[in-house]
């Protein structure tokens, strides 16, 4: 009983503590106008291919997301997809790519909650917005308010890297972000690496309208699945 007592009391002591280490991430405003970042994964016949393509959102704040996945596992699902704080090396090794972006201290150890996604990680794109189904083909596209597209911010993406998963968190494939050759923002911050970052074909549509309540908005604007 007094063991039980005692490890009690110290978890009342160091939860608190844990917790006052994070940050509830800010809702990025002011993005440069037209900036536009790709991740391009490999063209692998086993692994899935397809883009990443993230712009500034037309309100500038925040950034509009569009996944395009193709050639998804059966199984294994619901497949995770993060920001990671590096670049991938140049021999294409996803592991390089670091830990997740993280600049308020949450820690992979937090369960993201959808319904609160200032509390997560702000790379973990999944964990915000959901992950992605099996299936042979993924589209999806949404707003997340907590990213940025200004070099030099804490939130700033550009030059990192997205990491795919299983969904026991065993690495898929992985690309870097470079900036778009359809970017008509002055923004730089490419991140160096194994060249997968290349432009595709995606066309974005950014979402209109803007959020002048300032709450939390992660709106959907399309989701689909191919089996």
């Amino acid at each position: 009983m007094r063991s039980s007592k005692f490890a009690f009391g110290l978890l009342a002591t160091l939860l608190p503590t844990t917790l006052s280490q994070s940050t509830p991430a800010p809702i990025v405003t002011g993005n440069p106008a037209g900036a536009q970042y790709i991740a391009t994964l490999p063209t692998n016949a086993s692994l899935p291919n397809g883009t990443f393509v993230l712009t500034t959102a037309s309100d500038g704040n925040g950034v509009y997301v569009q996944v395009n996945v193709a050639n998804l596992p059966p199984s294994g699902g619901p497949f995770l997809y993060h920001i990671h704080l590096n670049p991938i090396d140049s021999s294409g090794n996803c592991s390089t790519a670091g830990s997740h972006l993280d600049p308020y201290n949450v820690t992979e150890a937090f369960v993201c909650d959808p319904a609160n996604p200032q509390m997560c990680q702000v790379g973990d794109m999944s964990g915000k917005h959901g992950g992605i189904a099996n299936g042979t083909n993924y589209t999806v596209g949404y707003v997340d308010q907590y990213l940025s597209t200004q070099p030099g911010t804490p939130a700033f993406f550009g030059n990192r890297s997205i990491v795919v998963h299983f969904a026991n968190k065993t690495i898929l494939t992985c690309a870097n972000f470079t900036i778009s050759s359809q970017s008509s923002s002055g923004a730089g911050g490419s991140g160096s690496g194994n060249g997968n970052g290349r432009a595709g074909s995606t066309v974005v549509i950014p979402v209109g309208g803007s959020n002048a309540g300032g709450g939390v908005a992660t709106a959907t604007m399309l989701q689909t699945v191919t089996a």
